[in-house]
């Protein structure tokens, strides 16, 4: 009985652990992306970056300082440089398998998705 339970709780384990996916890497999202548009040399945080958090992610109860919504805070550079990961851009890109952002708003344009993806690759410049 010991056996069958154990063996169960393996088994059962197992199938937990390989129905998760997989959370994408920066690069899933960065290396098919080219960053050599006459604006991106905006796409720096004092740039275009703190208006588009600032406006579309940082707003009440969402991702700053008071509420820091998901442990997540994009009110400013240093918060906003370690948080914005992975999983920010699965959730901007809203390319399934993660919670669509903005929540209640439409999705961001595929500029502004352009602008923070060439923020990341170019390794969150200030």
């Amino acid at each position: 009985m010991k056996k069958m339970i154990l063996s169960f709780s393996v088994v059962a384990g197992l199938l937990f652990i390989s129905s998760c996916a997989k959370e994408k890497s920066p690069s899933s999202y960065t290396d098919n992306i080219t960053c050599n548009e006459a604006d991106d040399t905006a796409n720096v945080y004092t740039g275009k970056i703190a208006t588009l958090l600032s406006t579309n992610c940082a707003g009440s109860g969402c991702h700053n300082s008071l509420s820091n919504e998901a442990g997540r805070n994009f009110s400013n550079y240093a918060s906003a440089k370690s948080g914005f990961d992975a999983t920010a851009l699965c959730t901007i890109y809203q390319d399934g398998g993660c919670d669509p952002m903005p929540r209640g708003a439409s999705k961001l344009s595929a500029d502004k998705i352009h602008d923070l993806t060439c923020w990341v690759k170019n390794d969150y410049p200030q």
